[in-house]
C-alpha cells in the first residue's frame, strides 16, 4: 500500500510539472484572460507549485494518511527549488 500512495504522490507531481507548463508556457496560457493575470498563473514555478500541493493534499484527505500529506509538500517544495534552479540557469544576465 506504501507504494501505491508513492507512486499517486509521483503521479501528482508530474501532473502539477505538465500543467504548470501548459498554462503558463504554450499557447493555452492563462495569463492571457484577465480573471488570471496575477503571479500565481503567470510563474511556471508557482502554478506547478500550487497545482501540486493542492493534489497531493487531495489524494492524502482521501487516504488519510497525515505522512502522505507531509512527503507530498515536501515534493511540491522539491518541485518549487527545482523549477527555481533551473529558471536561474536558463536566464541570461547582460551586462550593459
Amino acid at each position: 500500500m506504501l507504494a501505491i500512495k508513492f507512486i499517486i504522490l509521483v503521479l501528482c507531481v508530474l501532473v502539477g510539472y505538465t500543467l504548470g507548463f501548459i498554462f503558463t508556457e504554450t499557447r493555452y496560457r492563462l495569463a492571457k484572460y484577465r480573471l488570471f493575470q496575477f503571479q500565481a498563473f503567470e510563474c511556471r514555478k508557482c502554478l506547478s507549485t500550487h497545482i501540486t500541493w493542492v493534489l497531493t493534499t487531495l489524494a492524502s484527505c482521501i487516504f488519510s494518511d497525515l505522512l502522505m500529506f507531509i512527503v507530498g509538500l515536501f515534493f511540491a517544495t522539491m518541485l518549487f527549488i527545482g523549477l527555481y534552479i533551473d529558471e536561474k540557469r536558463r536566464t541570461i544576465h547582460l551586462d550593459i
